[in-house]
């Protein structure tokens, strides 16, 4: 993924932020919830579909709390290019789990953790052959395509059960060719 495509990213779900009248302190309240309950359906998934599905959604609820420095977009984007220079010694479930423990530990506010956790996240889409921006293109469809509002209880956003029209991801579609 580039930059440009991260920017790209990074404004569609401002737009989405601005259109649900949500903060990032909104997000950030509801993260830790929200992360576990996402990794549930990535460890329940029935292919690599429904694993993106997950991975995705875990990132968006990721850039929807917190806004990363400039650096921290190039540390993951570098990393995301360069993997074999990067030192991986734990599994995906391991690190989010880190993630909680140092959310916990630390404080809602640490970015240095959920920038290692949107690059693990990133890492899953991409080992799995997918491409990560149209992966998250389709992720922001579909959650914009939803209706509903945001509980403060529940500290995330509820999609409308009745809504007949919500767009679906078609992760199929960003697949990579193998060559």
């Amino acid at each position: 993924m580039t930059k440009t495509q991260f920017n790209d990213i990074q404004e569609k779900l401002k737009a989405y932020r601005v259109e649900r009248d949500l903060t990032y302190e909104d997000h950030s309240n509801g993260l830790m919830a929200n992360i576990l309950e996402e990794l549930a359906e990535y460890l329940r998934a029935g292919d690599d579909n429904e694993r993106v599905d997950a991975l995705c959604d875990m990132a968006v609820f990721i850039l929807n709390s917190f806004e990363f420095k400039k650096y921290e977009i190039e540390e993951i984007l570098y990393f995301l290019d360069n993997k074999d220079e990067c030192f991986i010694n734990s599994t995906f479930v391991n690190d989010i789990f880190e993630l909680v423990d140092n959310y916990i530990t630390f404080g809602k506010r640490d970015n240095k953790y959920l920038g290692r956790s949107l690059f693990i996240l990133f890492l899953g889409i991409k080992d799995k052959n997918y491409d990560i921006y149209k992966c998250m293109l389709e992720t922001i469809k579909e959650i914009s395509s939803r209706t509903g509002y945001y509980d403060e209880i529940q500290k995330k956003f509820i999609k409308d059960k009745n809504q007949l029209n919500e767009y679906k991801a078609d992760y199929e579609s960003c697949k990579k060719e193998i060559i």
